[in-house]
């Protein structure tokens, strides 16, 4: 085995949970090259922390003949699938038209990951996705992702200490603790002497400022970061609070201490992994890595109106 090629699609979170699988198959056969076909700025993040050789961005459009029935001649990407001698997919391909590109243009061989929840088990995604690579003599229990420092890191934000990281945003609204409560939560850390800034992402500007105009103590917003640079940002920080977001699963793959607040998902499926990690759901706090929680009862929605800013207060990695 000498160059396998991940197709991995998603979320920053999702892709963020992909680690261990990248890190699985480098151990199990040392020195192969691992490319990754995905969002160009995730991938930048793997590659910069040692976990992924190369990136093929998903949205160039010779890309787009692998996903296309009956496509040809593959727009010169035949000679490169040539080179693989496995794919691993994390791609919807129910008709399977994707894995008979990958083959009919020269990859040896190729593993499908499933990409949604068990609907028969409350198990980590971090595990669903190591089952499939049984098959290659790697064993399913994954360690918690871990993104490793880069090579070469910027501090995009002049940090007099380290401060406390609000990320008030997530993928989806419903996911998102009421930005009065994120305000009263910076309002009393301020109180408390502890600095605070908040993060916002491309899609985050209206939740960040709805908890802006909130606060009684106006504190720093850094946005418009890299994701290298929010990566940097992260590991030099105190601590991070945020709603259940590829952001605080970048955090706690950095090795932040995390403070996660669910509602609507459930943390056994999609929690961020890690010693440093709390969630808080409803009126539940899960301390440690919640790949070893044994879960008892169902994964159905809770109320974000159950978790208090006392209780965040109460449960903060660092007090």
């Amino acid at each position: 085995m000498t160059r396998l090629l991940i197709i991995r699609s998603g979320a920053l979170g999702d892709f963020i949970l992909t680690l261990p699988v990248l890190d699985a198959l480098r151990a199990r056969f040392p020195g192969v090259q691992v490319d990754v076909l995905g969002n160009r700025a995730f991938v930048r993040l793997a590659m910069d922390g040692g976990h992924a050789n190369e990136c093929l961005d998903i949205d160039r459009s010779d890309m787009a003949t692998l996903f296309t029935p009956h496509a040809s001649p593959f727009l010169g990407l035949a000679d490169r699938l040539r080179r693989y001698d496995l794919a691993v997919t994390f791609f919807p391909d129910r008709d399977g038209v994707l894995k008979k590109n990958l083959l009919r243009g020269g990859v040896g061989r190729v593993i499908a990951i499933p990409y949604t929840p068990d609907p028969q088990r409350r198990i980590h995604m971090t595990y669903r996705f190591m089952e499939p690579l049984t098959a290659l003599g790697i064993a399913p229990l994954p360690p918690p992702p871990r993104l490793n420092r880069p090579q070469t890191t910027t501090a995009p934000v002049d940090e007099q200490e380290p401060c406390v990281v609000v990320h008030p945003g997530s993928g989806g609204l419903r996911k998102c603790w009421p930005a009065e409560r994120y305000a009263a939560l910076c309002d009393a850390l301020t109180k408390r002497g502890v600095r605070v800034t908040l993060t916002a992402g491309p899609a985050d500007t209206k939740t960040v400022e709805a908890v802006a105009d909130r606060l009684r103590h106006p504190i720093p917003v850094a946005d418009n970061l890299t994701l290298s640079e929010m990566a940097a940002f992260l590991r030099r920080s105190r601590a991070l609070v945020g709603n259940d977001s590829g952001i605080a699963h970048l955090a706690a793959a950095v090795g932040v201490s995390v403070t996660a607040i669910f509602g609507p998902t459930d943390p056994a499926v999609w929690g961020p992994r890690g010693d440093h990690v709390r969630i808080l759901w409803g009126r539940d706090v899960f301390s440690g890595d919640i790949g070893y929680v044994d879960w008892e009862g169902d994964g159905n929605p809770r109320p974000l109106e159950d978790v208090t800013v006392e209780r965040v207060l109460e449960v903060l990695c660092f007090f």
